[in-house]
């Protein structure tokens, strides 16, 4: 119970520091990363992120972010969730755009549950 209420707020405070006004957090992705499983990417993005996963190997997938705790250790903070065929296609957006350097943003509306991808650069940041 204790460490569902201190998701809770976690989640909250999550949500008070990157929601934008109208409902969308935007994440800037400079680049993907391969991580030792299949199917799940670290996504460099703005400092605003700590750190950003896509998991499209999980039961639930989703575009997760983390936040160290006091031991240091990495705790998701909140998890946007996607279907199967949303989370691939958000990988190939991704990689597609990463390959041809071209700007690569995910927009999550964390209040309607739907996502954009876009190739927006200078607005791709929070509250824009």
């Amino acid at each position: 119970m204790k460490n569902l209420c201190l998701l809770g707020l976690v989640g909250i405070l999550f949500y008070t520091n990157v929601y934008s006004s109208e409902g969308w957090v935007r994440v800037p992705v400079k680049e993907m990363i391969k991580t030792e499983l299949e199917g799940v990417f670290e996504v460099k993005s703005s400092e605003q992120f700590a750190k950003v996963k896509l998991d499209c190997l999980s039961f639930i997938h989703g575009m997760n972010f983390y936040d160290k705790n006091r031991d240091g250790d990495w705790e998701l903070s909140y998890s946007f969730p996607l279907s199967e065929a949303q989370c691939h296609d958000v990988y190939k957006f991704l990689k597609k755009n990463l390959e041809a350097s071209k700007p690569a943003c995910v927009e999550l509306n964390i209040i309607d549950g739907v996502y954009e991808l876009s190739e927006k650069e200078e607005s791709c940041q929070l509250g824009s």
